[in-house]
């Protein structure tokens, strides 16, 4: 098994963009590791299985199944080249996943930006997610490189779409960055890698925000709710993405601005996407400080 991943890596290396590879190696060579010492011969379908429950328990359903996704890829690749029999990951049932619809209120914007106020890597990180839209890798694996005065541009191999993305910062987005590093252009994490403990720096984020409800120094309402007794649902940070489309949409952006903002290959797919090169950045700007000063005046961040 591990002959197989180290060649299916060595492939996609040649043909997938960054952010991809680092979910696939992630995927194949921590969640799958307990495989890699299997003989390719007696994997089978109860072994993925196994797996997928095991992964269900510790890791939680949704990397379970992004876990499953990955061997469904190797070994329909192993296949094609020669060095897989089956695919025995082909028809592992997965886990449900609910649709992903979930809108941060005022209140919960106001808790996590009081619960992010310490400065750290995770803290800032977060506080730009809420203030630019990124995804979390954008801003996890920033360099100093790839920002120019007051604009990121996310090159082609980090995104998504594999198209590069220039966000404008706010003034408030700008605050959140940190003093320059000398001598290291990746602005978080430490070493060679960008930023990496996500879990844990979420669990400790919200184990401060339990702890904030509770302090005399919280607003003492905020939509007429008593901080100290409502309770956050669940929440990921791929919430402020979809946070920030809707309140833009409703504060009246134009729907092409917030997808170009977002990043999306809708903003720029099909024949509309070949004719049409602008990158809107004046509008996105535009957008963003008006997302910025909605944020300001939920959390009375200074501007």
């Amino acid at each position: 098994m591990s002959d197989l991943i180290a060649a299916y890596l060595d492939h996609q290396e040649q043909h997938t963009k960054r952010s991809t590879l680092d979910h696939t190696r992630r995927n194949l060579n921590k969640y799958a590791s307990s495989l890699h010492a299997e003989a390719l011969a007696i994997i089978d379908r109860a072994t993925i299985h196994r797996l997928h429950k095991r992964l269900t328990t510790t890791a939680g359903p949704v990397q379970a199944n992004r876990t499953l996704a990955t061997l469904s890829a190797l070994f329909s690749w192993g296949m094609r080249a020669g060095l897989a029999k089956t695919n025995p990951a082909a028809l592992v049932p997965k886990n449900p996943e609910a649709p992903k619809t979930r809108v941060l209120t005022d209140i919960e914007l106001c808790l996590i930006w009081e619960a992010t106020g310490a400065g750290n890597d995770y803290d800032r990180i977060v506080r730009l997610l809420m203030l630019t839209g990124c995804r979390r890798d954008e801003i996890g694996n920033l360099r100093l490189s790839e920002i120019n005065g007051s604009t990121i541009s996310v090159p082609e191999g980090r995104t998504k779409t594999g198209i590069v993305h220039e966000v404008p910062l706010s003034g408030l987005a700008l605050m959140q960055l940190p003093a320059r590093r000398e001598a290291r252009d990746l602005v978080f994490g430490q070493g060679q890698e960008g930023y990496s403990s996500w879990s844990r720096s979420k669990a400790r984020l919200d184990a401060r925000i339990a702890h904030l409800r509770q302090t005399a120094g919280s607003p003492a309402s905020v939509e007429g709710e008593d901080l100290a007794s409502y309770s956050i649902p669940p929440w990921g940070l791929h919430d402020f993405r979809r946070t920030l489309s809707t309140r833009l949409n409703e504060a009246g952006i134009d729907p092409h601005v917030v997808e170009a903002l977002l990043g999306h290959a809708g903003a720029k797919r099909g024949v509309a996407g070949v004719y049409n090169r602008a990158s809107y950045f004046r509008q996105k700007a535009e957008a963003l400080e008006t997302w910025a000063g909605i944020v300001a005046a939920i959390t009375t961040a200074p501007r």
